[in-house]
């Protein structure tokens, strides 16, 4: 079992992307991952893993962020989706493979200043559906 630290509600740091494919390309696959819900950092890890071991374009792989696993874009875990949408967008003007992005264009904090949620969407996620 290996514990790798993420959050829901921030654009990752490009060390914690950069972390994330290393573990990705070093450990036994197939894997298993899990957080706390199973949608938003399991669905994030599950967009890089579809990224880093299969090859998928983003387009494709940023499907594991959808509301059929609990993960709702228009909650403050859609920061996860914005990442993946500016991305999308940067290489639509600049193609380059999404870690050159990460390293060179990405900026977690100018996208996290940027993106805006929902009220009604964060009401839903945390008082409704993540109820403990």
């Amino acid at each position: 079992m290996i514990n790798f630290r993420l959050r829901s509600r921030e654009a990752p740091p490009k060390e914690v992307l950069r972390a994330a494919r290393a573990l990705l390309e070093r450990v036994q696959h197939p894997v298993l991952m899990h957080c706390k819900s199973g949608a938003d950092r399991a669905g994030l890890m599950g967009v890089l893993y579809r990224i880093v071991v299969e090859k998928e374009p983003v387009e494709l792989a940023r499907r594991q962020l959808a509301a059929r696993y609990g993960h709702f874009r228009s909650a403050d875990t859609g920061v996860l989706d914005f990442v993946f949408d500016r991305y999308v967008q940067d290489d639509a003007r600049t193609p380059m493979a999404f870690f050159d992005w990460v390293d060179t264009v990405y900026d977690p904090v100018a996208l996290k200043t940027e993106f805006r949620s929902k009220g009604w969407a964060n009401r839903l996620v945390n008082g409704v559906l993540r109820r403990e």
